[in-house]
């Protein structure tokens, strides 16, 4: 059902409509009458109102008027005019303020019917795409969580340069990425072949999944964006901060919180942190860093934190 609204100074001339309207009572439900265009304007603010037949002339505000007023605070109402004057001026005001019809008195049944089959096709096609447009924003924002995890990826593996896109892209989806310093945590779960051997198929996807919760728990701890995962075995937390001091001591605390918890399970993890750099678009070299770092843990040692002066000769950074 579409809500009507009947605006005419004269009450025969409401009637009237009225007595048309009553073939069309199975799509349309007049919800009210007004003698000009200033108490329809009222109506419209406490009503839900889908057409409006107006009439132009009227006192204290007029269709043209009241078909303005519309057009800017309710562009969703569809109007269609009615006066006894044939006069082109009117017709032509009507066309620019976007009226369904303008139709003369004494009002023609089959006119009329037209101009509303014009007036609730559209309505009907606007609530269409907005259905459409509600549901792929749903879906859009359900899927931000792997959106973002797929952007992180991009940080991480992409070649792109464009800093001012990937920003874009990072504060669309809401990663808490700020720009200033970067230092990157790889994860590595030790012994994993012979941790998983045994397993089946499932309980391998069950034993991943529940480290990957443990990380997951630790680094909200720390807040910025989720931790990534990469494989089976290895994982990723990017740590960021406008302050250089504040991304070196976030990211040994969350390195050696990682280690120390897993020391109280049966599963040893080692992990690499990389140095610092100040471009999103760089953040990939370190991940590079990272993994070369990573090398180390034979020498080293598992269930170890592993930073660049560990290493015999250094890493190059960022």
């Amino acid at each position: 059902m579409f809500n009507l609204l009947i605006v005419d100074d004269f009450a025969i001339d409401r009637q009237n409509v009225r007595v048309i309207l009553t073939d069309f009572n199975e799509i349309i439900n007049i919800v009210g009458e007004c003698g000009n265009g200033k108490e329809a304007l009222e109506f419209v603010h406490e009503n839900n109102v889908d057409i409006i037949i107006s009439d132009i002339e009227m006192p204290f505000m007029n269709g043209l008027e009241l078909a303005k007023n519309i057009n800017m605070h309710f562009p969703n109402i569809k109007i269609i005019f009615c006066s006894l004057y044939d006069e082109f001026e009117y017709a032509r005001k009507a066309l620019v303020l976007n009226a369904y019809g303008y139709i003369l008195k004494p009002l023609d049944k089959e006119e009329l019917f037209k101009c509303l089959m014009s007036a609730i096709s559209e309505i009907e096609e606007s609530a269409g795409l907005k259905k459409e447009f509600d549901k792929l924003k749903n879906i859009l924002e359900n899927s931000k969580p792997q959106l973002l995890e797929n952007f992180i990826k991009e940080i991480l593996y992409s070649e792109a340069t464009d800093e001012e896109n990937m920003w874009e892209k990072a504060e669309y989806l809401e990663s808490k990425l700020e720009k200033g310093f970067f230092k990157l945590v790889y994860i590595e779960i030790d012994e994993y072949e012979s941790l998983t051997e045994e397993k089946t198929v499932e309980q391998k996807q069950f034993f991943t999944i529940k480290v990957n919760e443990r990380f997951r728990d630790i680094s909200v701890k720390f807040g910025g964006v989720p931790i990534i995962m990469l494989d089976d075995s290895h994982f990723v937390y990017i740590v960021n901060s406008s302050i250089c001091c504040s991304v070196n001591e976030k990211c040994t605390d969350f390195s050696v919180e990682v280690v120390e918890k897993f020391k109280l399970s049966d599963i040893s993890v080692t992990v690499s942190m990389s140095d610092i750099c100040e471009n999103i678009s760089d953040i990939r070299n370190l991940l590079q860093q990272c993994m070369y770092l990573m090398r180390y843990k034979f020498i080293l040692g598992n269930g170890k934190v592993i930073k660049t002066g560990d290493v015999p000769s250094g890493v190059d950074s960022c």
